[in-house]
This record gives structure tokens, C-alpha cells and sequence, in this order.
């Protein structure tokens, strides 16, 4: 074992190694290696595989979770601005993480709650952000919002499991998800947008 290496340095390069090469392709031995140690000793720390995933996982969902959380409390843009940046955030995060690991968490029994978490989590971000947007004019107060988010969101994701769009074609999806519920005003911000990024 390299020297000093602890179970939270274990779970930290862990960590880096699933959100590069997904989990499946990881081996017990690739992470004994890579921290110095015998599969025994990883084994005496975490007990099996699964655990020592799960302990990366959340580690990394709650720095996810902390992350988005400060920025929403701590972004003084108008409220369309910050929508449109935690969807540019949303969007960005799942081609950020490879692929594998992405279908990973999504469809392993054993980690399909952290699929899942991230979609509930996202949905609450953005439900509350369209309610405050609907309370400045940029949506409409008639639309199912809570539907609409959380069709976007789980479509989302669900698209980047498949590998069907790009990311630029998710971005465009989601506008058209939120310009349905737009105001004209909310309508006119997202046409900008939408032009700005295309051109």
C-alpha cells in the first residue's frame, strides 16, 4: 500500500477512474494497482466492488448536489439567464462523464439510484426556478411544470444513455421543452438564445 494511503484517498482515485472509463470496466486488481495496496487489503477496507462504487458515488453525488446548490443561492442573473445556465450545466454534465459510466448508473440494479436521484435532484432545481420565471413573466402560470421538468430532465438523460443526440441537439430539445410553457417574453429570450448559439 502506498504509504498514507487512506480509505478516503482510495475512494478519491476511485472516483476519477469510474468517470473515465465507466464502471464495468474496472477490475478490483486496476484499483489495487493503482493505489499500491493488495486486492486484500481493498477488500479489508470496502468489503467487496459494489461498496467501494457506492462509497465514490455519493461522494460524488454530494459534491454534485453542493455545487449546483451554491451556484443557484449565490447567481445574482436574472432568473431566464440562470435557467438557461443550469440547463447549459445539466446538459454539460452528462457528456461529461463518459458514456459507459453514464449506462452504468442508469442501468445497474445496484446503482440505479443515483440515476434516479440525479433526476429527481435536477427536477427540483429547475421546478423551482420555472416558478420563480413564471412570478417574473417568463412562463406560463397555466403550464404542468413539474411535468414538463421532469419529462425534460429524464428525457435528457435517458437520450444520453441511449447515445441518440449530441449535445447540441439536447440543448435544442430542451428549448423547445421550456418554450412550450414560455410567455412571449420567455419566448422572445429563448428564440435569442437559441440564435446566439447556432450562429
Amino acid at each position: 500500500m502506498r504509504r498514507g494511503m487512506t480509505k478516503a484517498d482510495v475512494v478519491s482515485m476511485t472516483k476519477e477512474m469510474i468517470t473515465r472509463q465507466g464502471m464495468r470496466g474496472i477490475r478490483v486488481d486496476d484499483i489495487a494497482q493503482h493505489a499500491g495496496m493488495s486486492k486484500r487489503t481493498l477488500y479489508e477496507m470496502f468489503g467487496n466492488k459494489t461498496n467501494l462504487f457506492k462509497s465514490c458515488l455519493e461522494e460524488l453525488w454530494e459534491e454534485y448536489k453542493q455545487k449546483i446548490a451554491e451556484y443557484v443561492e449565490q447567481d445574482e442573473a436574472p432568473v431566464i439567464d440562470k435557467i438557461f445556465r443550469l440547463l447549459d450545466t445539466y446538459i454539460n454534465g452528462l457528456y461529461v462523464m463518459d458514456h459507459e459510466f453514464v449506462v452504468d448508473i442508469s442501468r445497474c440494479v445496484e446503482f440505479k439510484y443515483v440515476s434516479d436521484s440525479h433526476i429527481d435532484f435536477w427536477s427540483q432545481i429547475f421546478v423551482k426556478m420555472l416558478r420563480w420565471g413564471i412570478s417574473q413573466g417568463y412562463f406560463l402560470r397555466e403550464s404542468n411544470i413539474e411535468l414538463i421538468v421532469r419529462n425534460l430532465v429524464a428525457t435528457a438523460f435517458e437520450f444520453r444513455v441511449q447515445g441518440r443526440l449530441s449535445q447540441q441537439e439536447q440543448y435544442s430539445l430542451a428549448c423547445c421543452f421550456l418554450r412550450g410553457c414560455a410567455a412571449p417574453e420567455g419566448i422572445e429570450w429563448i428564440d435569442r438564445q437559441r440564435d446566439r448559439r447556432t450562429a
